[in-house]
């Protein structure tokens, strides 16, 4: 954010579309001898608009600058920034790996699986229930009911996998149903030695990986 804050249009080194690979702010798409001069790009998003989008090329001679190219205009210019670093990351270094990435106040109901298991609660009112069959159970201590689905809220993956191979049948399962009437569910599937595993979100590609407590957080303890 700091990044995006501190970035402001440098001086004009060229405005020759012939020059963009001399400084490295040539599109990758563009095929042919002149791809070799494409650097990083970075495109913001508002929902589904696209609102900016620039190329980041190679090193100014000033330290810590680089030449940078809007997509709207052919002009490369010399900036002082971060951003070509962070356009060069990982995804899995700035991405967001929240695998619940939504606040306690907008969810009604919350139901969670492991193996045979199962549990549901619901939000009625300002309380939660637990339901049982076709009986609605409140629960004693609300506060502990609060205080894990927030640990579920929380729980994030630890990076991104590029590979969808090791995922396989889900073990786990826990689904978030949202004031709007929309649901969020995430599978997952245990490592063969337990050590960790994998998760997908209903709707979406992305494959992540946890860490081996997982399922301690998703299981309700507070109800023992």
């Amino acid at each position: 954010d700091e990044a995006l804050e501190d970035f402001a249009i440098g001086d004009r080194i060229s405005k020759n579309p012939e020059h963009w690979s001399k400084y490295g702010v040539q599109p990758a798409t563009a095929g042919g001898p002149a791809a070799e001069g494409a650097g990083n790009e970075m495109v913001l998003f508002s929902g589904d608009e696209s609102i900016a989008h620039w190329y980041f090329g190679s090193p100014g001679a000033r330290y810590g600058s680089v030449h940078v190219r809007r997509d709207e205009d052919p002009s490369v210019y010399l900036v002082s920034t971060q951003l070509d670093q962070l356009a060069g990351y990982d995804v899995s270094r700035w991405r967001d790996k929240s695998l619940f990435p939504f606040e306690e106040d907008v969810i009604s109901a919350f139901s969670v699986r492991i193996g045979e298991e199962r549990w549901s609660f619901v939000l009625e009112g300002d309380s939660w229930l637990e339901l049982k069959g076709d009986t609605k159970v409140t629960l004693t201590n609300q506060q502990s009911f609060q205080d894990y689905l927030r640990a579920i809220l929380d729980l994030q993956a630890t990076v991104f996998e590029k590979d969808s191979t090791p995922y396989q049948t889900a073990d786990l399962a826990a689904a978030l149903t949202l004031k709007d009437g929309s649901q969020h569910v995430v599978s997952i599937d245990r490592s063969d030695d337990n050590s960790h595993a994998f998760a997908k979100i209903t709707g979406q590609e992305d494959l992540f990986r946890l860490s081996s407590d997982h399922e301690a957080k998703l299981r309700p303890s507070f109800l023992a």
